[in-house]
């Protein structure tokens, strides 16, 4: 199951973008108002409840040479993340292509395609909210 979402322009730069989305300290805002409860384990891995669903880790994982981030599910069950892309539009905007990943049963997609959908949106819409100047 596939997933992707793109960010509005954001008027600041790749870099300052990019050093936001990498610390796991801002992911309780980027995620949103969807999720029900957040916990950081490590500088790399955080436990998160979505909606309805279960708590699930995830590992932060960067890519300074591409601008991105990963979060990976440590859950072998549920094998999916979420790739948040940085590109550069010009030399003060910036774009973030949004991506979920996941290899699913057709059942248990039929069952998390909405929320994960739904929260996707929700993410794309928060980040585009954020002040990446703090």
């Amino acid at each position: 199951m596939r997933i992707s979402k793109k960010t509005n322009n954001l008027n600041f730069t790749c870099d300052k973008i990019y050093n936001y989305i990498s610390d796991i300290n801002n992911y309780e805002l980027i995620l949103g108002d969807e999720i029900k409860d957040f916990k950081i384990i490590d500088n790399q891995i955080f436990c998160v409840k979505i909606g309805g669903l279960p708590s699930i880790e995830l590992k932060l994982e960067p890519n300074d040479n591409e601008k991105s981030i990963k979060l990976l599910s440590s859950n072998p069950k549920m094998i999916f993340h979420f790739s948040f892309l940085v590109k550069k539009i010009d030399e003060k905007n910036s774009e973030i292509n949004i991506e979920f990943n996941g290899e699913f049963s057709s059942m248990m997609e039929m069952i998390i395609k909405n929320p994960i959908t739904k929260f996707t949106d929700e993410i794309t819409k928060k980040i585009s909210q954020v002040d990446f100047n703090i």
